[in-house]
């Protein structure tokens, strides 16, 4: 097994913010309030909930479930463990949180 470019793996991950924010801006015209500069909307109560849930989806649950997120899917990557075998949710939901962690500081 190959392990991905650095390039690779950035596109999947531009794919699937792509997809994310897509969906953002669809919920955010029908349901969100404009921000006052003019970019971008504010989500609040379910809608901001569903968009939670929706990128909880997107990230940890597809990786869990499928090893692939749609940006991975696309580019033919795959989440393994060093041993290359499919990670679990568990592991799924950790790199999640580690990354928006890491992301964070």
């Amino acid at each position: 097994m190959e392990i991905a470019k650095k390039r690779t793996r950035i596109g999947a991950f531009l794919i699937d913010i792509f997809i994310f924010w897509s969906i953002v801006m669809i919920v955010g015209i029908f349901y969100g309030t404009p921000h006052e500069e003019g970019i971008g909307y504010s989500l609040n109560g379910l809608p901001a909930l569903v968009m939670f849930l929706v990128g909880f989806f997107l990230w940890p649950i597809s990786e869990g479930m499928w090893g692939q997120t749609i940006g991975k899917r696309l580019l033919n990557l795959k989440v393994v463990t060093d041993d290359f075998e499919p990670i679990g949710m568990g592991q799924a939901f950790g790199r999640f949180i580690l990354g928006f962690l890491d992301y964070i500081f």
